[in-house]
């Protein structure tokens, strides 16, 4: 048995224009929708991922702002201690003139009975300076003139006498310390 098609060619060829057609709208229907699916899937991912971000970031927020004050903070005792630094030079230096003119003044008033040997200026360990003065002088009036006109100068917190002793067989020759406290 033979068969024999008497279809036009031209139909033939339209048909299978038709069908691959057909074939190539439903793969492209299949890949779009496909496509349209893991896009809505991947969207809503990230949309989880987002707002779990966003959550976390909101919890960590005030962590971040006080991260950034505390180092605002260190940057500014930074400066601080070296202004300190400075502070506690430019005070060491400056008072010296007056402390000098200061104590000369008070030496002045004993009328020639007092003699300073040294003058001795340190700070202790808790920033208190002071101020250690060593001498020889002739009587106790003199040495007590001496501790009053330095009291009354209104520099030193306190004026204290730290030991007088005699030189040799005359009790009115006197070797003494003196501690001035700023």
């Amino acid at each position: 048995m033979t068969h024999i098609d008497l279809v036009p060619f031209a139909l033939h060829r339209r048909w299978r224009l038709l069908s691959a057609l057909r074939t190539w709208v439903l793969a492209l229907f299949a890949v779009s929708t496909l496509s349209a699916a893991a896009i809505t899937i991947e969207r809503a991912r990230l949309s989880t991922i987002t707002t779990a971000v966003e959550a976390r970031e909101q919890q960590y927020r005030p962590i971040v702002a006080k991260q950034k004050q505390i180092q605002e903070i260190q940057k500014q005792l930074a400066s601080l201690k070296s202004r300190e630094t400075i502070a506690y030079n430019l005070e060491d230096h400056h008072p010296v003139l007056t402390l000098l003119g200061t104590v000369g003044k008070a030496a002045a008033k004993t009328d020639g009975k007092l003699n300073l040997r040294t003058l001795q200026f340190d700070r202790t360990a808790t920033h208190e300076r002071y101020v250690t003065l060593t001498g020889q002088v002739i009587d106790h009036l003199a040495l007590a003139r001496f501790l009053a006109t330095l009291r009354v100068s209104n520099l030193f917190l306190s004026v204290d006498p730290t030991w007088v002793k005699a030189i040799g067989d005359d009790a009115s020759f006197q070797e003494f310390e003196i501690q001035c406290l700023f």
